[in-house]
């Protein structure tokens, strides 16, 4: 909004309701106001907005959202999970443990919410009004790592942080027009 766009284009790009964007600015202008700031906050975003402007090498994080059917492919599912422990307890199956696996990869490239993943809303879709295992999976995954307990893919979390980084500077290259970055389907 600070170089001319609305606030309306600006909930877009924030992907925001239009109510939440509405809110945001009056509250944070009374916020300003009473602690005797606003105009320093003004200069402040200013500056900001100048700096991330000349700023190079800027991360397109709408551009990396983009895919909207991707999923991690079965081959690199195969070597990512070859050093997975072999236990007859996992609740739940190859497959959503590969979805699951596919839902932290696009979460770690699009620094999004895991419920705006596109399996997840393929999941969600299937099974209206029920959750699916899926959903599942993600709750007790999320819940097992904010208390730092094991989980069932925490022995490769590191493998998969990795093959996240990996695909996020590939979908950064192909962004700036690199066609050597290697075809990962997203």
């Amino acid at each position: 909004m600070l170089s001319g766009g609305t606030q309306r284009l600006s909930a877009h790009r924030l992907d925001l309701t239009w109510n939440t964007a509405m809110a945001l600015p009056h509250k944070a202008r009374r916020q300003a106001a009473e602690a005797g700031v606003t105009n320093g906050v003004i200069a402040g975003l200013k500056h900001l907005t100048d700096h991330l402007d000349a700023a190079p090498g800027l991360i397109d994080y709408h551009r990396r959202q983009a895919p909207t059917s991707w999923t991690l492919p079965q081959d690199d599912w195969k070597l990512l999970s070859a050093s997975l422990p072999t236990r007859s307890t996992r609740r739940f199956g190859t497959a959503v443990h590969r979805h699951t696996a596919t839902v932290l990869i696009w979460m770690e490239v699009t620094q999004g919410h895991h419920r705006r993943a596109p399996v997840v809303q393929q999941a969600r879709a299937e099974r209206p009004g029920t959750r699916s295992p899926l959903q599942v999976a993600l709750s007790e995954t999320a819940y097992q790592r904010r208390t730092n307990r094991a989980w069932d893919l925490r022995p490769i979390a590191v493998h998969l942080d990795t093959y996240a980084h990996e695909l996020a500077a590939e979908v950064d290259e192909r962004v700036r027009g690199n066609s050597s970055a290697r075809q990962s389907g997203v």
